[in-house]
């Protein structure tokens, strides 16, 4: 009785790491390159919302943020948004 007990746990384990590493991972925040294109297709709002978002994130390489403040600056520009600046 106890092997069988112990081989359904073991059983039941593997069977919920599958279920587990088989689920669709949730992507991220929108990065740089995702800005870029909402840019190049002229969203400036959507655009101008990430790359605000990138550069008061901490986390944001030092590099990403560089990038992003001038960019969202031209999206402010863009919009008509001086003021904003």
């Amino acid at each position: 009785m106890r092997m069988t007990t112990t081989t359904l746990l073991v059983a039941s384990l593997i069977v919920l790491c599958g279920v587990v590493f088989a689920l669709p991972r949730a992507d991220g925040p929108p990065g740089k390159d995702a800005a870029d294109d909402l840019m190049s297709q002229g969203h400036f709002r959507e655009a101008y919302d990430v790359y605000r978002a990138l550069v008061v994130d901490p986390a944001t390489p030092a590099g990403d943020a560089e990038d992003a403040l001038p960019r969202g600056l031209d999206c402010l520009a863009r919009l008509g948004r001086p003021d904003d600046m």
